[in-house]
């Protein structure tokens, strides 16, 4: 592959993750506290609203990072820079999971049945582990581009 595409690849993933990173900081910080707050009768409309555009927002950014990853699992590359790509992918697999077997389903309930004290303070510790994770994978999708460039200039 050439190094113009595997470039653009690096970069797009970043930008992706560095989105994604960034809502979920937005959400931690005034959806999910809001929610705790919330507890009045509008709560059920003003969650389900809230989920609808916030899953319109994350889930096609989700699968254009996966893509992108995936795409660069495929691409050889040196064993420090394979080795950083394979942990961030192993983030990416946990926030995938965190998100499809935690977070929406606890999203779901709260959108049918309103608030519940327990069911919030769950979403709150999964969104926090999928934020988390998010923050650590752009880290390590910067880092990954740095090598990458710097192989490319020093080589």
């Amino acid at each position: 592959m050439e190094d113009y595409l595997i470039f653009w690849l690096m970069m797009s993933q970043v930008i992706c993750t560095a989105l994604l990173t960034g809502v979920s900081w937005i959400l931690q910080g005034t959806h999910y506290d809001a929610i705790v707050h919330n507890q009045v009768k509008a709560f059920i409309n003003y969650f389900s609203m809230m989920r609808r555009k916030i899953i319109k927002v994350m889930v096609p950014l989700m699968a254009i990072e996966f893509l992108l990853a995936a795409t660069i699992m495929l691409v050889p590359l040196p064993y420090l820079a394979r080795m950083t790509h394979f942990t961030a992918f192993a983030l990416l697999l946990l926030i995938w999971t965190n998100t499809f077997i935690r977070v929406l389903p606890l999203g779901k309930e709260l959108a049918k049945s309103g608030y519940d004290k327990e069911t919030v303070k769950n979403i709150q510790v999964h969104t926090w582990i999928r934020t988390a994770a998010w923050t650590l994978r752009l880290f390590l999708c910067v880092y990954l581009l740095a090598l990458y460039i710097s192989t490319i200039i020093f080589d």
